[in-house]
């Protein structure tokens, strides 16, 4: 069997590249995309014909994109701050996620045969339109005609396109007007055909124009580059945020959602464990570009959530973790001691908010003990990441996040990695849709079959009593909301934790109003003691400690930015 697949493989290859050969007798040129797809491509009188060759492999690696990654963030200044809220739009300067596609219309038998995709502010032509043709069974053709250019538009500017269906993922740049692009998908697999006559060819338009794509996919990497060791003495390599990051992730906050980070004094305020209690809550964030995507996503200053509760007589604290600069993976305890270091070597913003006096008594150690025995050890949960915060259609993701495009990006990065979509949201799919390891080209064919979009399915709220491969799947607010309830906070309300994002956690009225801070804590108006951190921990103007719990609460919570407003009862 395995020497048949091999030869399949040669056979594959050796046809691409006999008809690249061809191709290029004819004058055809191979460029790269900013995709990194290579292509073929020749200009005629009339129109531009692409050529792309399924089997080509990507050519993501290239070292130079180091270099130009470097003289982005190093030259980058703080002179766009007050730069208009992160949307799918056009814009002068590279902006944060922009490189993103918007989905503008679907083409192909299940669509239509020829969509006029109309423009938005900032586009270059007054309209494209968009002609699908099948030629044979491996072969499909799609035409892409652009209009008169706008007269607000540079001589210069293009549009880039990105195709996707649930096999198939492509992408073209327009930039002459009233100029034909065929554009000619072939060598294609049974399977690419069907998928193409089942479900169509969804067409997305990138949100930023062409030639800031490159440069809007360094800036966003540089969110994320740095801090991802153990040591907290070795820069960059270290466990400590870069500079960059110190600079990039508080600027993407404020233009992502208007909301400004505050500088302070880095001083430690060692609280020892008299001083803290079982059921406090602790509230974390790092600058490190996860938990900014996290505040971008809900609302939340807080991207990371733990709790202490009293095992053996000692105080621990408790929480699910998974990250390289902590030494420790999964649901897990640790000293309070310890916790401290390692926070301190993370480059952690910290604050300790304290039970009520009530709720203190009220909380059952020992209940919530045994919960957290039977969940030690069990992996962090990745596959309810996205579940716990995406609760309605279109009211739960930023709006230059497209969940089609989502799903169709997906599905391409399923090819490749399988691994990274089912870690991510395969399982949490099939939990609601009522299947058993479908990958995502195969749960799309039964959201069409069921009538269901993608958004309605990513609405379901997420159930406790689901299993998945490693069995319960918590992220950090939901397991902290489980030793809550497992502790008698909760009463007897019927409280699915899953759903609980970082600040679902600390809005919860289960806190200390009239908490008197320790001396040692700093007199800087907040109602509780933040211990360690360059960026002020301000949860009070964002709903700290102002929810009375309720039944089946946060499942249907939009999310939003600038404002993250509830709706009353979701």
């Amino acid at each position: 069997m395995r020497k048949v697949l091999i030869a399949l493989a040669i056979i594959t290859f050796c046809s691409a590249l006999n008809l690249q050969n061809v191709l290029t007798k004819l004058g055809y040129q191979e460029e790269t995309n900013y995709f990194g797809f290579k292509v073929l491509t020749k200009e005629f009188e009339d129109f531009v014909d692409t050529v792309l060759i399924d089997g080509f492999k990507t050519v993501f690696e290239d070292p130079s994109l180091y270099a130009t990654f470097m003289k982005t963030i190093s030259s980058f200044t703080l002179e766009d701050k007050k730069g208009a809220f992160i949307q799918c739009s056009k814009g002068s300067k590279p902006g944060f996620f922009k490189f993103l596609a918007d989905q503008d219309g679907v083409v192909g038998p299940n669509g239509s045969e020829t969509i006029v995709l109309t423009p938005k502010e900032g586009d270059c032509f007054d309209q494209v339109t968009v002609q699908y043709t099948k030629i044979n069974d491996q072969s499909v053709e799609l035409i892409f005609t652009s209009g008169n250019r706008r007269n607000d538009t540079a001589d210069n500017c293009k549009e880039s396109y990105v195709i996707g269906s649930t096999m198939n993922y492509y992408s073209l740049a327009l930039g002459k007007p009233n100029k034909s692009h065929k554009w000619t998908l072939k060598n294609l697999k049974p399977q690419n055909i069907k998928s193409i006559e089942e479900f169509g060819l969804r067409v997305f338009k990138t949100c930023d124009k062409f030639s800031n794509i490159l440069p809007d996919v360094l800036l966003s990497l540089g969110l994320s580059l740095g801090g991802l060791g153990l040591n907290p003495d070795i820069p960059f390599f270290g466990s400590k945020p870069s500079w960059w990051m110190e600079v990039l992730n508080p600027l993407f906050i404020q233009q992502a959602t208007g909301y400004l980070w505050l500088r302070r004094e880095d001083k430690y305020v060692d609280l020892d464990e008299t001083e803290v209690h079982p059921g406090d809550l602790i509230i974390a964030t790092r600058m490190d570009g996860l938990d900014q995507l996290i505040q971008w996503g809900t609302g939340s200053r807080s991207g990371h959530s733990v709790t202490l509760l009293e095992i053996d007589g000692e105080l621990r604290t408790v929480e699910s973790q998974d990250s390289t600069y902590w030494p420790k993976h999964g649901i897990q305890r640790n000293t309070w001691k310890d916790w401290k270091q390692w926070a301190k070597n993370a480059g952690f913003n910290v604050a300790v908010l304290p039970l009520s006096e009530e709720n203190r008594k009220k909380f059952n150690n020992t209940a919530a003990v045994e919960y957290f025995l039977n969940l030690e050890g069990t992996p962090y949960g990745y596959s309810t990441f996205l579940y716990g915060w995406v609760d309605t259609e279109n009211k739960s993701l930023p709006a230059i996040l497209d969940v089609n495009f989502v799903y169709s990006a997906l599905t391409l990065v399923e090819k490749f990695y399988p691994s990274i979509p089912k870690s991510i949201i395969n399982e949490g799919l099939n939990h609601r849709l009522g299947t058993q390891d479908l990958n995502l080209v195969q749960l799309y064919e039964v959201m069409y079959q069921k009538n269901l979009t993608i958004a309605e399915v990513f609405a379901i709220p997420e159930q406790d009593s689901w299993l998945y491969s490693y069995g319960h799947s918590l992220v950090c607010s939901a397991f902290v909301a489980g030793v809550w309830r497992a502790g008698g906070l909760f009463g007897d309300l019927q409280i699915n934790v899953s759903e609980f994002t970082p600040r679902d956690v600390y809005q919860m009225k289960f806190f200390d109003k009239n908490f008197k801070k320790p001396e040692k804590c700093h007199k800087d108006g907040l109602p509780y003691c933040q211990i360690m951190g360059k960026f002020v921990m301000d949860v009070i103007t964002d709903g700290y400690n102002s929810i009375t719990p309720y039944e089946h609460m946060n499942e249907h919570c939009p999310s939003q930015p600038p404002f993250y407003l509830r709706t009353q009862g979701c």
